[in-house]
């Protein structure tokens, strides 16, 4: 039975250090119908510095708080950016639940529920009230009423959603798979991915299946770091499906220095304290630190997540009056994978197929409801065993019909 807390009065205190604005609020302060999962949220400001006008989220991993991850949230205040550690439904271990389901969309399915707090599955019980999305868009609305300084209207469209072209988020383990999904459904800024995602299923030896779907925020804004002896996620394997390896390969930090050949794929060998491989990417008690006590990964978090100068103009969100849009394939000659781009103005159905010269359909890459928005798709040639040659992709979504040539190498 989940535990219920009832809190008689508004906790809050804040501190500087630094020159830092340190404030923890319980979720409970921001929404009353919260009543689970209640350790205090953390949001840090610097406003002695400049000002980034984008925001921070932290999203720790299983059975942890945003107190266990103070040096990263300090450190990206003290680059300009609002920062918030959220506290969210996190008290199980995904892999318990769905590493041997016989479910194919066991992952999905809790992740999903954590998210918006829709009923999918037994295996967790999260209320509208305690979902993520509920959490953060209560927690912003507090902080833009009662603390004004810090452009907390920035993070939030007119009807009180968080604005994710605005926000980046940083997931640690459980948290990284959080922010995946969540990459799925929004277009955000950034998502950076720390030991994570974990979710591989045993039952199917492969990841999980939602990892594969397509995402409204491009592989372009996702980055990954993972220590090399980390036996708890395959990240390798999980971001290449995620296209994050069209920017580069996995890059060692240790023998490398920023901005890591532009790569999002980093991976370290540095041996950490207890031998806490998963944690040492960001955890503040096991990442290891150097002589004066600052974190040796300072420069890696930095570039992945908090950087001086993110999002160029050119990157910034589609506008989708254009209406319906199927891009050409990238790359193009292909071995063995590509990434194919459409662009739809509303929720229709989409048909995504590859057919051969003949005209033969060989792979149906998508066949279901979308969100409206840009969507890609990673086409993997190896995983149907196609000869070199001319194929062709299409789509068709409502009245929209449209196909695209693209070569096959060996």
């Amino acid at each position: 039975m989940k535990k219920v807390y009832h809190l008689l009065f508004f906790l809050y205190f804040s501190v500087t250090l630094l020159a830092q604005t340190e404030l923890r609020v319980s979720p409970k302060t921001t929404d009353s119908a919260i009543d689970d999962w209640l350790e205090d949220n953390y949001i840090f400001i610097n406003k002695n510095v400049p000002q980034m006008g984008k925001l921070v989220i932290l999203l720790p991993g299983s059975g942890l708080n945003p107190s266990s991850y103070l040096l990263i949230l300090r450190s990206a205040a003290n680059r300009g950016y609002n920062v918030i550690g959220l506290k969210y439904p996190n008290t199980f271990s995904l892999a318990e639940l769905c590493s041997k389901s016989t479910d194919s969309s066991c992952y999905e399915k809790v992740r999903l529920e954590v998210l918006d707090g829709t009923d999918r599955t037994q295996l967790v019980s999260v209320s509208r009230a305690n979902s993520l999305e509920n959490r953060l868009s209560k927690l912003l609305i507090y902080m833009k009423e009662n603390y004004s300084e810090g452009q907390w209207d920035l993070f939030l469209k007119p009807d009180k959603t968080p604005e994710w072209s605005n926000i980046i988020v940083i997931g640690h383990s459980l948290g990284g798979g959080m922010a995946a999904i969540m990459a799925q459904r929004y277009y955000i800024l950034r998502v950076v991915m720390l030991a994570s995602p974990t979710d591989y299923s045993d039952y199917f030896n492969r990841p999980a299946f939602y990892l594969g779907k397509p995402h409204l925020t491009p592989s372009s804004h996702y980055f990954g770091f993972g220590h090399k002896k980390d036996a708890i996620v395959r990240y390798e394997e999980i971001w290449k499906l995620l296209g994050m390896d069209q920017f580069g390969p996995l890059i060692n930090v240790d023998t490398t220095l920023p901005p890591y050949l532009g790569t999002h794929m980093l991976s370290t060998g540095m041996n950490p304290p207890e031998s806490d491989y998963h944690g040492s990417v960001a955890m503040d008690l096991t990442t290891p630190k150097n002589q004066d006590g600052s974190p040796v990964f300072s420069r890696v978090w930095e570039y992945m997540a908090y950087p001086v100068q993110i999002l160029d103009r050119a990157e910034k969100p589609p506008e989708l009056a254009g209406g319906y849009s199927l891009g050409q394939n990238y790359p193009n000659p292909f071995n063995p994978a590509t990434n194919i781009t459409f662009r739809i103005p509303a929720e229709v159905h989409v048909r995504l197929s590859v057919v051969n010269v003949l005209g033969n359909e060989i792979a149906v890459l998508l066949n279901e409801e979308m969100p409206a928005g840009e969507h890609t798709v990673r086409f993997n040639a190896g995983a149907h065993s196609l000869t070199a040659g001319v194929y062709f992709f299409r789509i068709s979504a409502g009245s929209f019909y449209s196909i695209k040539k693209m070569v096959l190498l060996k």
